[in-house]
Formats: C-alpha cells, sequence, structure tokens
C-alpha cells in the first residue's frame, strides 16, 4: 500500500509541474487551450490522490464525451430527447394543469 501512495504523490507532482509549464506557455503565447490544459492537468494532479474522486471525475468525463457525441450528431441522427427549455415548459405547464383546481 505505501509504495501505491508514494507512486501516487510522484505521478501527482509530475502532473502538476507539466501543468504549470503549459499554464506559463499558455501565458506567454497568449492561448487559452494551452493554458487551460495545464490546468486539466492540475486538477487531474490532485484527483490522483483519492479514489472517490477520481473515479466522480471520470463518470463526469464520460457524460461530457457523450454530450459532444449527440452534439456532433445530425438532427435526422439524434434520439428524440427534449432540450434542457422544453422539459422546463413541460413541468411549467404541469404545475398550470395542476393548480387550476378539478376539471368539470
Amino acid at each position: 500500500m505505501k509504495n501505491n501512495i508514494d507512486r501516487r504523490l510522484e505521478l501527482s507532482r509530475m502532473l502538476l509541474d507539466m501543468g504549470q509549464a503549459l499554464i506559463k506557455e499558455g501565458e506567454e503565447k497568449k492561448d487559452f487551450c494551452i493554458r487551460q490544459s495545464g490546468s486539466f492537468l492540475n486538477v487531474i494532479s490532485s484527483l490522483m490522490l483519492d479514489e472517490k474522486e477520481t473515479y466522480a471525475f471520470g463518470e463526469l468525463c464520460s457524460m461530457f464525451s457523450a454530450k459532444i457525441i449527440l452534439d456532433k450528431l445530425d438532427e435526422s441522427q439524434r434520439p428524440n430527447i427534449p432540450t434542457y427549455d422544453e422539459i422546463i415548459e413541460q413541468i411549467k405547464k404541469m404545475k398550470n394543469d395542476n393548480t387550476e383546481g378539478p376539471k368539470e
């Protein structure tokens, strides 16, 4: 177990160093993507030390990947999934229907 913790600390430090280098390069070149990639590595560096957080972050990344795939699909290929705004409108309509009282 001790070796695992030592290895995680070592990898965490390495990711943090790479992240800091990318942030610096991104700032120097005024390149948001490079800078942000460094920030991502810093986040991953901290996740290396907690298994539950690593798992949760992996789940979040999976959901984001699925969103990207759905966003890139042609309208004709997309499943019929309501948008956020459509869901909110449905909820508002259901609330209104329930507050009008009994129907005769």
